[in-house]
C-alpha cells in the first residue's frame, strides 16, 4: 500500500519516475528528468525540504539517477514526505524552464 502511495504521488509529477518495487521495502525513483543526479538531488531534498532519501550512487553507476525510499515510515510520515519531494521537484523543474529561456 505504501509502494502504491509513493507511485500515486510522485509519478510523473517534477519530471520525476516511480519504479515501484516487485518486492521488498524501498521504491526507486528516477529523479534523471529534473536535470540532477541521485546524490544532487538527495543533498539539496534534504537540506532545501527535511526529507532525508538514498541516492542510487551508493548502488553502482548504473544508479547515478535514482534515489531510494524507504517503505518502513508510517503512511502520514510517508505522504508529507512525498508533498515534500513532489514541491522540490516541480521547483527544480520551475527554476530550470526559466533559465532555458
Amino acid at each position: 500500500a505504501r509502494a502504491g502511495l509513493i507511485v500515486e504521488r510522485l509519478d510523473g509529477v517534477g519530471r520525476l519516475r516511480a519504479l515501484p518495487p516487485e518486492a521488498g521495502m524501498f521504491v526507486l525513483l528516477d529523479v534523471s528528468g529534473t536535470g540532477l543526479a541521485g546524490l544532487g538531488f538527495a543533498s539539496r531534498l534534504l537540506e532545501e525540504r527535511h526529507v532525508s532519501v538514498m541516492p542510487g550512487s551508493s548502488f553502482g553507476e548504473a544508479a547515478k539517477y535514482l534515489v531510494r525510499l524507504s517503505l518502513t515510515v508510517p503512511d502520514e510520515q510517508l505522504a508529507e514526505a512525498c508533498d515534500r519531494i513532489a514541491s522540490f521537484a516541480l521547483g527544480l523543474n520551475t527554476r530550470s524552464e526559466r533559465m532555458a529561456s
